[in-house]
């Protein structure tokens, strides 16, 4: 077996991030809007490369008012723009954390998941030829192992 990930994280340092996170939540969550994913599914996107045509198409209509349509808020538009560009690099980052922690998260729940079936599968195998002590060991993991999975909501 090989060994991507062999980390224990201390206490301290946990405790730690997880009080950063909470203040991050705490200062940053109040001007973060409540819109469901499917909600945001239907939302045209915005990539990078999209952004000079925004604040070129911004620059002209406050230039341009001419052209504006009624609906079209253009003090709005340029708010939205400007909450775009504050908040580019502080999801880039927290997307590059939440990547790495995802990553450890992965290797270390699959390396876990693969050494307890190695004991499970030889007490299974312990069980088939008749030791007696792996019975009780099997039938607590089999219960375990052979749940049924959750349905997705």
């Amino acid at each position: 077996m090989s060994n991507l990930i062999s980390i224990e994280i201390p206490e301290p340092v946990l405790a730690s991030v997880r009080a950063h996170i909470a203040a991050v939540n705490a200062e940053l969550g109040p001007y973060l809007p409540d819109i469901s994913p499917d909600m945001l599914e239907g939302l045209p996107r915005m990539a990078d490369g999209r952004e000079p045509f925004v604040a070129k198409a911004m620059d002209f209509a406050e230039t341009n008012p001419q052209f504006n349509p009624p609906y079209l808020d253009v003090p709005e538009l340029r708010k939205d723009l400007q909450a775009y560009r504050e908040l580019t690099p502080i999801f880039y980052e927290l997307e590059q954390i939440t990547n790495r922690v995802r990553v450890a998260y992965s290797a270390a729940g699959s390396e876990a998941f693969v050494a307890s079936l190695t004991f499970y599968n030889t007490v299974k195998q312990a069980v088939k030829v008749g030791l007696a002590a792996a019975k009780p060991l099997y039938e607590a993991l089999r219960i375990l192992f052979e749940r049924k999975k959750p349905t997705a909501q």
